[in-house]
């Protein structure tokens, strides 16, 4: 559980020739508020991201940006 609702992560994963980077972004809010941005093809998991932040966080305006890169992909 976070004590603070001010923070920023990031993570990356490398893994063949797909690279996936996360960020998160909180701040102060009196209520949760949950934003997700992610690529279209990645729609699908918009409500799995909300879950995981609603059981980590209880209150705040919750940023979440998930970028998806695609090295083999050729065109």
């Amino acid at each position: 559980m976070w004590m603070s609702m001010t923070g920023y992560g990031r993570g990356d994963h490398h893994g063949g020739d797909v690279s996936v980077t996360a960020e998160i972004r909180s701040v102060n809010h009196r209520f949760l508020d949950i934003h997700v941005r992610c690529p279209a093809k990645f729609l699908s998991w918009e409500m799995r991201i909300r879950s995981m932040v609603r059981k980590a966080v209880k209150r705040g305006k919750v940023d979440v940006f998930l970028s998806v890169k695609d090295w083999g992909r050729t065109g």
